[in-house]
């Protein structure tokens, strides 16, 4: 019965050490990955290309935030199935802790967050489109996450835009 016990434990335990090093293995092929963005700026919106250059599989864009003041000053609008989400204290790693609410807080004054999935295919172009009201001259960044699954795991990685909105 001992026997039987240490031989169904050791087979699971290998089975563990190969679904363990399948994962370091399919995380380390997307170490390469990385995107590149372009921007441009018209009176109705701001349009962004982004290419995922460097992965063999596809991720999805999550997250989209930028500063709240140059937003407001654009009248951004969120692009095609994005929509507001401020943070709360379940995004944070320590919702009890003090510092957690007072990020929450400063960061929801500070930022606009939009939530929402567009897929990012390898070596394809993916555009975002941001209406806008107004070309208010100035500069801005809007900033994106990224992620893909890994068996029960995954990846999560960022990447930005910059905007500038010349006076004509």
């Amino acid at each position: 019965m001992l026997k039987s016990f240490l031989l169904i434990a050791g087979g699971i335990v290998v089975l563990a050490l190969i679904y363990v090093g399948w994962v370091i293995s399919q995380a380390l092929r997307s170490v390469d990955e990385k995107v590149s963005s372009t921007s441009k700026v018209d009176k109705s919106k701001i349009t962004i290309v982004a290419i995922l250059s460097g992965a063999d599989r596809e991720y999805e864009v999550t997250e989209i935030s930028f500063p709240r003041g140059w937003g407001e000053s654009m009248g951004i609008s969120s692009p095609i199935g994005y929509s507001a989400q401020p943070y709360t204290l379940a995004d944070t790693d320590a919702p009890e802790d003090p510092e957690s609410e007072s990020w929450v807080n400063e960061t929801n004054e500070k930022s606009i967050r939009w939530v929402g999935s567009t897929k990012l295919a390898p070596d394809h172009p993916t555009s975002f489109e941001f209406p806008i009201q107004s070309t208010t001259p100035g500069k801005g960044t809007i900033d994106f996450v990224y992620e893909t699954k890994i068996g029960i795991s995954g990846s999560i990685s960022f990447f930005s835009a910059d905007i500038e909105v010349d006076e004509t």
